[in-house]
């Protein structure tokens, strides 16, 4: 019989804490209005905020940028602790968030590499995501 060796999940002590902060978050703040907010298919735009004072929403964009560079694993982290609050704010929150931060990213990288310069950023960038989105 071949046995498997064992596995280490630990995530590092900034992982934990993130997760330790986001848990402490939603089991105040989340968890007591997720019934309330499935029952009325409510989007409770008044946490965004408090996701963004914790720092919540940035953390795959790059610290130069004002994110907190922690990457793709870290947001899982923080998406899996409020999905245990809420399913479907979680899911907003992976939705909303991601995709945001991933063109904002594409973009930033774009003008480092000095592909494009600013007057093509203010005309072009609106053309830019609807031609993308119709693929």
């Amino acid at each position: 019989m071949t046995t498997l060796p064992a596995f280490d999940f630990d995530l590092g002590e900034d992982i934990d804490a993130l997760r330790d902060l986001t848990a402490t978050f939603v089991r105040r703040e989340l968890a007591p209005r997720a019934n309330e907010i499935d029952r009325t298919d409510t989007f409770p735009r008044d946490l965004w905020p408090k996701l963004g004072e914790l720092g919540l929403l940035g953390l795959t964009v790059e610290p130069e940028w004002g994110g907190a560079g922690l990457g793709y694993l870290a947001h899982c982290v923080v998406m899996e602790e409020i999905s245990r609050g809420s399913g479907s704010v979680g899911l907003s929150y992976g939705g909303l968030r991601a995709p945001a931060s991933g063109w904002m990213q594409a973009l930033r990288l774009a003008m480092k590499s000095h592909r494009f310069t600013m007057p093509w950023w203010p005309n072009s960038l609106p053309m830019a995501i609807r031609e993308r989105t119709r693929v």
